[in-house]
């Protein structure tokens, strides 16, 4: 949705230590945080994401959005690889 697909396959690529621009690397560092088991986002990474303007509702909605892929994340993980029992590949 963003209209940079170059710039999230290079998140995609070199991961979480990516540098992109001011506003982008806030949103990582405090996703980055937020997701840590345990979490290790605090005021400062809310202080600097207020600084570049987000508001109330970006904010809540960048909470939601990591929140809930870190939790689709860690149920995926725990799920492991999908198998066709042998029995059910014979019919």
């Amino acid at each position: 949705m963003s209209k940079r697909a170059d710039d999230v396959q290079r998140l995609l690529d070199e991961g979480n230590e990516v540098r992109i621009d001011e506003r982008w690397d806030a949103i990582i560092d405090f996703v980055d945080a937020l997701a840590a088991n345990p979490p290790r986002a605090g005021l400062d990474e809310v202080k600097r994401l207020r600084e570049l303007g987000f508001s109330e509702v970006e904010l809540h909605d960048l909470v939601l959005s990591a929140a809930s892929f870190s939790w689709a994340n860690r149920l995926m993980l725990t799920l492991g690889e999908p198998e066709v029992p042998a029995e059910a590949s014979e019919i």
